[in-house]
Formats: structure tokens, sequence, C-alpha cells
């Protein structure tokens, strides 16, 4: 059972696995603005482990659990503290923690994700509206299997320049965080749907042809000093 304690964090009240046999495991269970899906989880492949700083696990499964580990949704709760370096070690392919209190930086080793290792296909990677700091250009590359990529509403800083767009990724939201540098030229091969850089320090002119012209002005304002269509034309000199 899950007891959310209003404005603290949220906490385990019982065995994380009550109900499964020795050797099963818990099939689905998120923490999404403190409440907890109606019904049983049946037992079987392990998809949530909430092991965050700020979430207390009275019973930990077992390091073969977490191994299976696939599905982390954990939305509008009061969770807080840093990404464990830990979930590297898991088989995730999606994580959804919008709207929480995270801090610290993502960490690198996530890129050992077998997903991220292109072994299979990460759904999504969702940290947006937290308060992460950092570089977090390596969850980009071009045969990086991933379709979100949601960071928006932190503080994130890092180079946007030469970064090269997944092949299919499909939604990029980093509006609202400190990143710099130029729109990468790689976005003319994407098949990105939906985009977002406003409200970053990004500056020079936007990439013409390919996939650009899906993208409307609104994907670019509040920058340092963008320009180009859609956008105002550049100065001489850019």
């Amino acid at each position: 059972m899950i007891i959310p304690r209003p404005r603290d964090a949220v906490c385990f009240d019982g065995p994380l696995w009550a109900g499964c046999p020795r050797e099963g495991a818990l099939t689905g269970k998120s923490l999404a603005a403190h409440r907890v899906p109606v019904g049983q989880a049946p037992c079987g492949e392990p998809r949530l482990v909430a092991a965050l700083p700020a979430v207390r696990v009275v019973e930990r499964p077992r390091r073969s659990h977490r191994r299976h580990l696939s599905v982390l949704n954990i939305v509008l709760t009061n969770v807080s503290g840093s990404l464990p370096a830990s979930l590297s070690r898991t088989n995730l392919t999606s994580v959804d923690l919008f709207g929480n209190k995270l801090t610290g930086t993502i960490p690198w080793s996530l890129q050992r994700l077998p997903s991220y290792a292109s072994e299979k296909y990460m759904i999504e990677f969702t940290v947006g509206n937290n308060r992460v700091t950092g570089d977090a250009s390596f969850l980009f590359g071009r045969h990086k299997t991933i379709g979100v990529i949601h960071l928006a509403n932190n503080k994130l800083r890092f180079n946007l320049t030469g970064v090269e767009i997944p092949e299919q990724l499909r939604f990029l939201n980093l509006s609202h965080n400190r990143i710099y540098g130029g729109v990468p030229a790689s976005l003319r091969e994407s098949k990105l749907v939906s985009l977002d850089l406003s409200y970053n320090m990004l500056c020079g002119e936007i990439p013409t042809g390919g996939q650009m012209a899906e993208f409307k002005a609104a994907a670019y304002e509040h920058n340092k000093c963008m320009c180009g269509e859609p956008l105002p034309l550049c100065a001489h000199g850019f």
C-alpha cells in the first residue's frame, strides 16, 4: 500500500512486493499526483521501483528484480533529490518524472542503458518541470533509439550546436533552460513532429530545408539572438 503525505515526500507503507509470490514481481505501479492506480497489479515482470532519495521503500526489491525494471513513472509528486546512477543497471524503456522537485544532474551512466546502446527502443525520457542542472547532451546521438525527450523547465546548460538528433526522435522539448549555442543542423534530417527550444540562450541563424519547414516561430522565441525563417531575417554579418 502507498500512502502519500501531502506537502511531504511520498513513502511506501508496506512491502513493495506485497501479494506477489517469493519469486514474483510487480508489473505496474506509479506515483502520479500522489495517487495509486485503482486495482491490483498482477505479479510478473517488475516495471517500477521508486528508488529515489525522497522515497522510502520499506522492503527493497532484489537486485534481480531491479534488472528487469522497464517503466519508471513518478509524476507530479513532492519527490526530491537527484536521479540515482543505479538506474543504469535496469532495463528502462520509459522514464517519466515530470513535475517533481528533482535536483542535481542527469547521470552520465544512463548511457549504459540497453535502450541507449541501441539494443531496444527507448519510448521516452521525461524530467520536465524539475530543478535539474548540468549537461544533458549525452541523451542525443544519431543512433540513439528514443522517441521522446522532454527536459523543459529545468536549469540545464550545454551547447546545442553540434548535437545530433536521434533518427527515431519525434518529440523534443528543451524550453525554459539555459542552453546555448545554435540550432543544430541535424534538425533538417530529423523526423521530429514537435519541437520547442524557446526561452533559452540560443543564438545565430536557424537552419533551413528538410524538416525545418514544419516548425513555427514559437519553437524558437525568447532566445538570446536567433534569427532567420520563421523568425525575422538575420542582419548582415550572421
